[in-house]
């Protein structure tokens, strides 16, 4: 069934979309290609994995390995923060420290 704008989103669409916008908060600025792929895919792990959490249907193993995924995909997003993090830090660092300063 698809609505007059486009299809009708799923609850994985519409959790996939929340932790899309919360995860991009983190990092306060636009993203370029490369991050807003992996943003993407760590939102639509972590979807995928809390769906699957509560799904009876789903074996142990698949439930683990989806889990391993999601947790992979969202600790390259924290990298990705992390470094963005120290690198204005760096920025915000005087280039030259004062001689007297550095021999102490």
């Amino acid at each position: 069934m698809t609505a007059p704008n486009g299809p009708i989103p799923t609850d994985l669409d519409v959790r996939s979309l929340a932790l899309f916008r919360s995860y991009k908060r983190q990092l306060r600025r636009r993203l370029n290609t490369a991050e807003k792929q992996v943003l993407i895919r760590a939102a639509m792990l972590t979807a995928r994995a809390e769906a699957a959490r509560f799904d009876l249907g789903t074996s142990s193993h698949d439930l683990v390995r989806i889990e391993r995924l999601a947790h992979r995909a969202r600790t390259e997003w924290s990298e990705i923060v992390i470094n963005d993090q120290r690198r204005k830090r760096d920025l915000n660092m005087p280039m030259f420290a004062p001689l007297d300063e550095v021999v102490r």
